[in-house]
C-alpha cells in the first residue's frame, strides 16, 4: 500500500480518499489490496471489500459500478481530528467527538466481547475490547444508484 495519510474523517472519508470514490481512485492512491471480497445480496447491491494488510479496510457499494461506502480500521497510526486515536480512552473520544460537534452517543456491550461506542450523526463505531480501541468504522449511506447520500 502507498502512504496513504490516515486521518481519519467523518462523513469524508480517509485521507485522500473521499466517500463516493470509485475502485480505479482508490487503487491509484492506496495500490492493491491484499485481499478483495465481492458480496453480493438480493437487493443487487454488490459490495467490494477491500483488505490491506496494514490494518485498513475499505469497502464500496452500487449497483453498477461501487463507490467507497465505509472503512474499517486497526492501524495504530490513525488521526482523527488530530489526535491519535489509537492511544485515547473511552472517555477522551467522547470528548474528543463533543468538541467536534458529534454529539448522538449509544454505548453497547457487544455478545461477543466488545464495547461498541457509536456516533450516530458522525456514522462511526468505535470498538473497545477491556478499555482499548481495538478498531474504528465509519461511512456513509449510499442510495440505489450508487452514489453517495
Amino acid at each position: 500500500m502507498s502512504k496513504l495519510i490516515l486521518d481519519i474523517k467523518p462523513k469524508l472519508g480517509l485521507g485522500e480518499i473521499k466517500f463516493g470514490d470509485y475502485t480505479k481512485r482508490v487503487m491509484e492512491l492506496v495500490g492493491d489490496p491484499g485481499s478483495v471480497e465481492e458480496i453480493s445480496t438480493d437487493d443487487e447491491i454488490k459490495t467490494t471489500v477491500l483488505s490491506f494488510s496494514d490494518g485498513i479496510t475499505i469497502f464500496l457499494e452500487g449497483i453498477l459500478d461501487p463507490v467507497v461506502s465505509h472503512f474499517d480500521i486497526y492501524n495504530k497510526e490513525a488521526r482523527l481530528f488530530g489526535h491519535q486515536v489509537f492511544d485515547m480512552t473511552e472517555q477522551e473520544i467522547v470528548q474528543l467527538m463533543n468538541d467536534n460537534g458529534y454529539t448522538e452517543v449509544e454505548k453497547e456491550d457487544e455478545e461477543w466481547g466488545e464495547t461498541r461506542l457509536t456516533f450516530d450523526d458522525a456514522l462511526m463505531d468505535f470498538y473497545f475490547i477491556e478499555g482499548d480501541l481495538v478498531a474504528v468504522n465509519w461511512g456513509i449511506i449510499i442510495n440505489a444508484d450508487g452514489l453517495a447520500s
